[in-house]
């Protein structure tokens, strides 16, 4: 492809910047969310009490207020910006001349290949494949009115929630002794090398990609919402930042309250009865949903009354380069917890895993803000541009 036939940068207004804020406050919320996925063994993400280090009140706590504001939150927070920007990259290929189909499409393939390389060597917690999968779903109805996305929206997340209780396992119980043993035996095949652990992570990438059927109407869904809120202007400057702000309390309020009762349910059951715990996470689904809204609203609230400067924010930087920020935490973790590395894997509790998370933050801002003093974008963005457009310039 000419350079004469490559679409011209978006302008900043038209691809607006407070969706980089948005993308930069996801990616660091993630990693509060991620980080028990490296620093423990795979069971323990879903079932607390499968992790030896759970039996002290301060890490049921860390649990708990982890869980409570944080989990099942960012990931939807990340999806919306995904879905807005399936939309202004076809505008911006459209204005062009050009096909956006194609050019769409190439990009998705460009991400899922990202994200299954990712899963493979590195670890399998990937949603990239996900979202490859769902851009792909939901870019034919980008022309479509908001109403109807918002329709869209709403019979996604119907279905995601409606699967949390159609899953064989949760009307199973099991023996938790057994499956911690399980958890000891993932851990310590994690502290040794790279080579030694590629089969359990292909293992449990491969569960992750082919059983995760729940996550996929998810983030369908808030792409869909995404969509939908940058058509209707839900994306711009709030005209009445009184309504916003009441939305936004009520909505983190309600948010809250639904995932403490699924919290508290699990809590009391003793964390030991399957059905239980999927009933927990139905609330957490739930409530993350309506978190993720307040969330976004009082981002929007917090950036109309703070003009954004001619410079880049910190978290401009980190959302424009929310892809490589998203495998660098992968890498950063991985070298810290799994043997190729410190091999720290299993010796913090919940605690202790969110007080490494600012140490990460740390190192990605640090290295993000050094590479966009030379390149205008990350080194796997500038990847997938090209992928797409066969040029590596960024859009701006």
């Amino acid at each position: 492809m000419s350079s004469q036939q490559i679409p011209p940068p978006l302008p900043h207004l038209q691809r607006i910047r407070e969706l980089d804020i948005i993308r930069g406050i996801a990616i660091l919320g993630i990693l509060l969310l991620n980080i028990k996925g490296f620093a423990m063994n795979s069971g323990a993400y879903f079932f607390p009490s499968l992790y030896d280090h759970f039996d002290s009140l301060s890490d049921k706590l860390a649990w708990f207020f982890s869980e409570l504001f944080f989990a099942q939150k960012f990931y939807p927070l990340l999806a919306m910006p995904f879905g807005a920007g399936l939309v202004l990259m076809a505008r911006a290929t459209e204005a062009a001349g050009q096909a956006p189909g194609p050019a769409h499409y190439r990009r998705m393939a460009g991400l899922f290949v990202i994200g299954f390389i990712h899963a493979y060597l590195l670890w399998y917690g990937d949603v990239l494949t996900d979202y490859a999968v769902c851009g792909a779903i939901a870019y034919p109805f980008h022309r479509r009115k908001p109403r109807t996305l918002l329709v869209l929206a709403v019979i996604c997340l119907s279905i995601a929630a409606t699967l949390w209780f159609a899953i064989p396992e949760a009307n199973s119980e099991f023996d938790i002794e057994a499956y911690r043993q399980a958890g000891r035996e993932e851990v310590t095949v994690y502290r040794g090398r790279w080579i030694d652990h590629f089969e359990l992570r292909a293992l449990n990438a491969r569960e992750n990609q082919t059983g995760g059927y729940i996550v996929d109407f998810e983030p369908l869904g808030m792409m869909f919402l995404g969509m939908s809120l940058l058509k209707s202007g839900g994306l711009g400057t709030p005209q009445n930042r009184g309504r916003l702000r009441r939305l936004a309390a009520i909505a983190c309020a309600t948010g809250w309250t639904v995932t403490a009762i699924g919290l508290i349910y699990w809590w009391l059951s003793g964390f030991a009865m399957m059905r239980s715990c999927y009933i927990m996470w139905a609330w957490l689904f739930f409530g993350g949903i309506i978190t993720s809204l307040g969330y976004l609203a009082f981002i929007r609230l917090w950036i109309s009354r703070h003009p954004l400067p001619g410079e880049r924010t910190t978290l401009e930087c980190l959302g424009r380069t929310a892809l490589s920020n998203y495998l660098l935490q992968s890498l950063v973790a991985c070298f810290i917890f799994h043997g190729q590395g410190l091999g720290l894997i299993g010796s913090f509790g919940r605690l202790g895993q969110l007080i490494i998370v600012p140490m990460i933050w740390g190192i990605q801002i640090i290295l993000t803000k050094a590479w966009l003093k030379y390149f205008p974008q990350g080194p796997l963005e500038m990847l997938l541009r090209r992928i797409t457009r066969g040029s590596p310039r960024a859009i701006t």
